[in-house]
């Protein structure tokens, strides 16, 4: 971690990069599901939180120390451009009427080793006092949101796509089965069988061959079809004995974008990892990766 700041301007600067894809760093700043687990110094929790997501939207949480000291605080979304930037204001709500206001800054990049580069700002700050203790406040968060993130990554895929072709093309790609089985699973991989019924109750049925020679079933169950706007899909990689070794819960929707359609995938485990599923979770993200990749480049071909 990276910090610099000057006596002369005293606003924080922070630039850290952290082991998980941008959209899942994003929500982890922006959703209460994640927020509570993270978002606090060691030794502390979070009792309350709420937030209205929107610019102009207000939020505030409370902070609990270990000796059952609160530290209530909130502020104002400036500005949100999802999965990229962060903007709002923060003040303690101290007991003798509220502190000085300030202004932070999250900006997601993409970093060159497949992570996410996030370059933070707090300030200005009334004192430089002010800002060490701000500064101490947020390294323990950082390193509580990067070991958070470790474990949320077995448990959640958030991914986006913008893809060149329009969004009744995109949708179709998803509940045809031939054209499933197209781009289906990671790269290098086949699905001799594919089976998709696209109602609610449908049922999936996938056996997906690696390079080589291996296959992985995988069963579901079609939860929701909003066409050609929204997909909700259950998923289970089934193990030897073709019971369920996890079960995931997938949404996917497609948006209108300059002539294109954004595509965004939100894949959420239900339950705890267990011993037999750790080894296809660990994989979730890179799987769903390359499907996607795969999925581009078909309806760029075809």
């Amino acid at each position: 971690m990276n910090v610099t700041s000057a006596p002369s301007d005293p606003i924080l600067v922070v630039t850290r990069v952290f082991d998980a894809p941008r959209p899942l760093v994003y929500r982890a700043w922006t959703e209460k599901a994640h927020l509570d687990h993270w978002c606090a110094p060691h030794g502390f929790t979070i009792p309350f939180s709420e937030g209205d997501l929107r610019v102009g939207g207000a939020w505030r949480t409370c902070m609990l120390s270990g000796e059952g000291t609160q530290f209530r605080l909130g502020g104002v979304y400036q500005e949100l451009i999802e999965d990229r930037k962060i903007v709002f204001t923060h003040v303690w709500e101290e007991d003798y009427g509220p502190g000085p206001e300030t202004l932070v800054t999250v900006l997601l990049s993409d970093d060159a080793d497949g992570g996410t580069r996030m370059e933070f700002t707090h300030g200005v700050f009334a004192t430089q006092q002010s800002l060490e203790g701000h500064r101490g406040g947020w390294s323990e968060c950082f390193d509580r949101l990067a070991s958070y993130l470790e474990d949320a990554k077995l448990r959640e895929v958030v991914q986006s796509r913008l893809l060149d072709t329009h969004v009744e093309d995109a949708f179709d790609a998803w509940i045809d089965a031939g054209r499933l089985a197209e781009w289906w699973g990671p790269e290098g991989f086949t699905n001799p069988l594919c089976q998709f019924e696209p109602r609610p109750g449908g049922l999936i049925h996938i056996h997906m061959r690696a390079p080589d020679g291996t296959v992985y079933p995988m069963s579901g169950v079609v939860q929701d079809v909003a066409p050609p706007e929204r997909l909700e899909f259950l998923s289970a990689a089934l193990g030897p004995d073709e019971k369920p070794l996890f079960e995931v819960h997938n949404t996917v929707t497609f948006t209108p974008e300059e002539g294109k359609t954004r595509l965004k995938l939100h894949a959420r485990l239900n339950g705890g990892p267990t011993p037999e599923s750790l080894p296809y979770l660990a994989g979730m993200q890179t799987g769903w990766s390359q499907s996607l990749d795969r999925l581009q480049t078909y309806l760029e071909t075809t």
